[in-house]
């Protein structure tokens, strides 16, 4: 449950971004669109550590929600690093993005805190198109 209550706070959010991409979910049927730019959404969850001594002091859980942003090869970068920017927000500008620092997403009765998006590395490779990965931290107390 608490897993499930984590994706979905996240998901939610993500999939309020304007404009939609075509989204590849984890371990939902999808066909990557021809000539246009999509995401391929990762939950990766970290180990979890006890919030104290008992017999029930709670858990803290923490993670990464991995975006690769794709888009045709030999398009170049715009596209991607425009939806980037949206994601994580663009600090040098100012511009704070859809995941930012602090945030708290809720889901199931279970709160999510952001930490810091960045870019990160790509997990995933093809000679016929450009991946961007955004990644977006998280933190989870639970009881």
């Amino acid at each position: 449950m608490s897993r499930a209550a984590i994706r979905a706070a996240l998901e939610t959010q993500l999939a309020a971004l304007s404009p939609a991409w075509p989204t590849a979910w984890e371990n939902a049927p999808f066909t990557a669109p021809t000539g246009q730019p999509w995401q391929r959404v990762k939950l990766l969850v970290a180990e979890t550590a006890p919030l104290g001594m008992g017999v029930n002091p709670g858990e803290e859980w923490t993670g990464t929600l991995h975006v690769t942003l794709w888009s045709p090869a030999g398009v170049g970068p715009s596209q991607v690093e425009a939806r980037a920017a949206l994601i994580r927000g663009d600090r040098a500008a100012g511009i704070t993005g859809l995941f930012h620092h602090g945030q708290a997403l809720t889901s199931g009765g279970v709160q999510v805190t952001i930490l810091q998006p960045h870019d990160g590395p790509v997990l995933d490779s093809s000679q016929d198109w450009y991946g961007l990965p955004v990644l977006v931290p998280f933190l989870c107390h639970l009881p």
